[in-house]
């Protein structure tokens, strides 16, 4: 037990230093550190000709809801996971479920440091200007035009009203970083919630809950287009780089949200019926591969429903579900065989 306790406290260290690395490097691209190719544009082009007006959704409420919105979700499904399993008061379930919560949400931050990565990594090569580009930036060049056509790629900004990041940041329009963080943040709880939400709650419960994260992503998403500070094809490519981000983490880094039974120890992380070790009679629910537990795409014969499956076959040379059980799982279906 403390072997394994140790192995994961160096695995959260590692995670932790490959984090800030990775923020370290997005802060030199922000700040200008990093140099950036930059893109031309034609004289008096309507579509960057809009004036700024602010944000709806500020980056401080943005990474604020994306940091603390889906560690509460996480945080209360696996409580609920516990209370349902072990019963108990609302402190210790919550206090149980603190490490199942932890390990879901340390992959969701990874995940996210992909997503800001991927999309500073694009804003940086594409160097698009904003809509409200002409008033940010005001460029020299653009104040003696001699036709609206005029392609200009030589110029400089002349604003010294507001931060040189501001100005800077006029020049990174694709993608739009407030969609991509938003949808994979939105998509990412809702499969979450879709695997791991107690079976007992009310019908409507979890597509509330999903309505309310995916509306959290509209939001975040239009309002770039309203105030114009993307463009339509920026908040397309947002969404689907937030989209293939979040299907990315929870089949590679989540497994889709399928628990080990050798993360801690403890059966909290598989607490919810039909996603563990096993049902109230102590048989298991569902069948352990390679150190996982399954609740879809197994290859075993049992499927997500063992006991559908006579024990006869599970206990079968043939099967490969029989190599995965424990001996005290096997000896219970060998009783069950017997006396069906």
């Amino acid at each position: 037990m403390w072997k394994e306790r140790k192995a994961q406290a160096w695995r959260w260290v590692v995670d932790v230093l490959i984090y800030a690395a990775v923020l370290g490097l997005l802060a030199a691209v922000e700040y200008g550190y990093m140099p950036s190719p930059r893109t031309g544009f034609y004289c008096n082009d309507p579509k960057i000709n809009f004036k700024f007006n602010g944000d709806t959704v500020t980056i401080g409420i943005l990474l604020s809801g994306s940091f603390i919105f889906p560690l509460l979700a996480l945080w209360f499904v696996e409580a609920g996971l516990t209370h349902t399993h072990r019963g108990g008061g609302l402190w210790r379930s919550l206090r149980a479920a603190v490490r199942p919560a932890a390990r879901w949400y340390r992959e969701f931050l990874l995940g996210l440091g992909v997503v800001m990565f991927v999309t500073d990594a694009m804003k940086l090569l594409v160097s698009e200007p904003r809509p409200h580009f002409l008033d940010t930036c005001r460029p020299d060049a653009a104040l003696n035009c001699s036709s609206p056509s005029q392609w200009i790629d030589d110029f400089a900004c002349t604003n010294q009203r507001d931060s040189k990041w501001a100005v800077r940041d006029s020049m990174r329009s694709f993608p739009s970083g407030h969609t991509s963080i938003s949808v994979f943040t939105a998509l990412y709880v809702m499969i979450y919630l879709r695997r791991r939400m107690m079976p007992d709650v009310t019908l409507l419960l979890v597509p509330w809950l999903q309505g309310l994260f995916l509306l959290w992503a509209l939001v975040c998403s239009l309002t770039r287009i309203t105030d114009h500070r993307h463009h339509w094809w920026d908040v397309m490519a947002g969404s689907v780089v937030g989209v293939v981000s979040a299907f990315y983490t929870v089949r590679m880094f989540c497994e889709d949200f399928c628990p080990r039974h050798e993360d801690d120890g403890d059966d909290s992380l598989s607490s919810s019926p039909g996603v563990g070790r096993g049902d109230a009679k102590g048989l298991p629910t569902r069948p352990l591969l390679n150190g996982h537990v399954h609740a879809k795409d197994c290859t075993c014969p049992c499927g997500p429903d063992l006991d559908a499956v006579p024990a006869r076959r599970l206990l079968s040379s043939s099967s490969s579900c029989a190599s995965s059980l424990t001996a005290a799982e096997e000896r219970e279906l060998r009783e069950v065989s017997t006396t069906s």
